[in-house]
């Protein structure tokens, strides 16, 4: 509906006039025919219970709104606003009841009569809190005989907050630990909105643990080889029967960490670092006794070795020939390097033509890496024996025509003095005889170095290049 305000020049007051007039300003209408139109806005009410001293409510409860109207109009709606959101109107006089929810509110409430008249708006704070206050401990549940600790625990409330935190022993006394067996130690908290909690801390007393914690490192079996080739889990855990209170781990090597984890008696993760690392574990139980330190090392290698050769080369037929490779693994180490089926590095030039070996290595994980290589083998190139002519008679001069009568020896002359049948004495034939073949014999021989001089001396000039 809308309306119009307009001042009267007689009573000097705002006056609100309905446009058009309907059933619900009927009051109104006859009053503005009598003269006397309401210009006095109704009065407001909002119901809630009493709010206890603290301000605090301690339970969830409704609120009503009410409103009256001296002005003789009526009321017409009455209207609310939570924390600043949207109005919220209602015809009639009055409102059902509404319900908040826990924390703190603002209300804004009014009303407005038939005669358009609105209320100032007032506001009204709630602040309710139904839940209990939590109380805390951070004491373990077992406690050695004799031990000193300190009582340790903490009351908290969300809302309202502490009024109070009550117990047998202040936070910080030493627990009674003199005598076996079950103990409680009194504890209450309250709110401020009046509610109270009370958790007394339980505990047991038992034996003194002098006992250090168990610590174990875990991993796959170890190969034979002592290195890993694929990443592994690994897992540290401690276990002591009054409890773990933290596990703590370091490694240095191909990978330097640490880490701690209290209250925590497990950890785990996949190992991935490439080389050596050594792994150191420890930890301390709830009554504060330390393990002796556990040392495991993990050899880690996943990548295979590498085989670098020579450049394709020719060998002749024969030749002792030795495979330069170079094999490296910047891990684990070469443990193999050689030739498939050869126990030496020597290739194999016994057959002319294209070959190949098969060159390897092996590291000390185990990984195998194999590359072949290939070369060529020639015959090898022939050779001259020197003072040697291909096709020549030895004895003969270069150039020169072979003679067609072999050498003959000549005749020999007839012996003087022998006879047909006769024969001389032993002394004369030798004299003769060497009268006889003296002289030629002596002949043969010089003929026989000419011929050797001048066959070297020919071989001499064949080995000599003509000069241009």
């Amino acid at each position: 509906m809308t309306f119009l305000s307009t001042r009267s020049a007689r009573a000097g007051v705002a006056v609100a006039l309905a446009a058009p007039l309907s059933l619900g300003t009927v009051a109104f209408a006859a009053a503005a025919a009598e003269g006397d139109p309401d210009t006095i806005a109704p009065d407001t009410t909002l119901n809630r219970i009493t709010v206890p001293a603290s301000g605090w409510i301690s339970g969830v409860t409704p609120f009503s709104i009410t409103a009256t109207d001296t002005g003789g109009s009526g009321v017409a709606s009455v209207s609310y606003r939570i924390d600043g959101g949207a109005a919220v109107t209602l015809p009639g006089a009055a409102s059902g009841q509404v319900f908040l929810s826990e924390g703190e509110h603002i209300v804004e409430y009014w009303s407005t009569d038939a005669a358009g008249n609105v209320d100032q708006p007032a506001s009204a704070t709630f602040r309710i809190d139904a839940s209990f206050p939590r109380i805390t401990y951070g004491n373990p549940p077992q406690l050695a005989q004799g031990s000193m600790v300190a009582l340790d625990f903490a009351c908290e409330d969300d809302l309202s907050g502490i009024a109070s935190c009550e117990s047998d022993l202040p936070v910080g006394a030493p627990v009674p630990t003199d005598t076996l067996g079950w103990h409680e130690i009194s504890i209450t908290a309250t709110d401020v909105a009046g509610h109270s909690s009370h958790a007394p801390y339980v505990y047991q007393v038992v034996p003194a643990d002098t006992a250090p914690p168990s610590v174990t490192i875990s991993v796959a079996p170890e190969p034979a080889s002592g290195w890993y080739t694929s990443y592994l889990g690994i897992a540290f855990d401690a276990a002591d029967p009054s409890g773990i209170g933290s596990l703590h781990w370091a490694s240095d090597g191909a990978v330097s960490a640490n880490g701690d984890a209290v209250g925590e008696s497990s950890l785990g993760w996949d190992h991935t670092f490439e080389g050596v690392t050594e792994f150191r574990a420890w930890a301390f139980d709830k009554l504060g006794n330390r393990s002796a330190d556990v040392t495991r090392t993990v050899r880690l290698d996943t990548v295979a070795p590498a085989v670098t050769l020579p450049a394709a080369a020719e060998f002749e037929q024969g030749e002792e020939v030795e495979l330069a490779l170079d094999c490296t693994d910047a891990t684990s180490g070469v443990a193999e390097c050689g030739i498939v089926g050869s126990p030496s590095l020597l290739l194999d030039t016994t057959q002319v033509g294209p070959a190949q070996v098969a060159a390897y290595a092996v590291d000390r994980a185990g990984h195998r890496t194999e590359v072949v290589y290939e070369y060529t083998v020639t015959a090898p190139d022939p050779v001259e024996q020197p003072g040697e002519q291909p096709n020549e008679q030895p004895g003969e001069q270069p150039g020169e025509e072979p003679s067609e009568e072999p050498n003959e020896p000549a005749p020999a002359a007839p012996v003087e003095g022998s006879g047909d049948g006769a024969s001389g004495g032993p002394a004369t034939d030798r004299a003769d005889s060497l009268a006889t073949t003296g002289p030629d014999l002596l002949t043969g021989m010089i003929a026989a170095a000419g011929l050797l001089i001048g066959g070297a001396l020919a071989s001499l000039l064949r080995r000599i290049p003509e000069r241009h």
